[in-house]
């Protein structure tokens, strides 16, 4: 008897394939789980205090927070924390420093939108109002609010 070495069927190695490459996707760009759902909110400070004062001023508003789909990712002296306080690994690190803060400055706001682009970049404390204008000026959130009156 003769053994022959099992072959996966194509459709199999497809499926591999795709999920394959759906996981790099989604370990080069750690915000891709963020598109379309929420606005992202990156902090990058070398100083922790800076990072609590800001998030304070934001928080004063957590209903606007909310009501604006923001989630906030944290950076301190290259490390850095997912909007669930879970610590991201140095590559995921680097990636958010290499493509928002590759001037590494002391401190440093950037504003994403729901289609994962850069909407507002401050190297200064972002007042809220400031914020949820800039949100409420962009036209996804326009649709939003006249869908919310409904």
């Amino acid at each position: 008897m003769v053994n022959h070495p099992v072959r996966p069927s194509k459709s199999i190695g497809m499926k591999t394939a795709a999920i394959s490459l759906l996981s790099i996707f989604m370990i080069s760009n750690p915000l891709s789980q963020y598109q379309w759902e929420n606005r992202v909110l990156l902090i990058f400070s070398e100083s922790q205090e800076k990072i609590t004062e800001q998030k304070t001023k934001w928080f004063e508003d957590r209903k606007g927070l909310d009501d604006r789909d923001l989630v906030i990712f944290e950076f301190n002296n290259k490390h850095g924390k997912t909007p669930d306080h879970v610590m991201l690994k140095a590559k995921q690190v680097n990636w958010f420093y290499d493509n928002y803060n590759s001037d590494n400055r002391e401190f440093k706001v950037v504003l994403i939108g729901k289609d994962g682009g850069a909407k507002l970049e401050k190297t200064a404390y972002l007042s809220r109002e400031e914020l949820f204008a800039t949100i409420d000026g962009m036209p996804m959130r326009k649709r939003e609010m006249k869908d919310d009156l409904r």
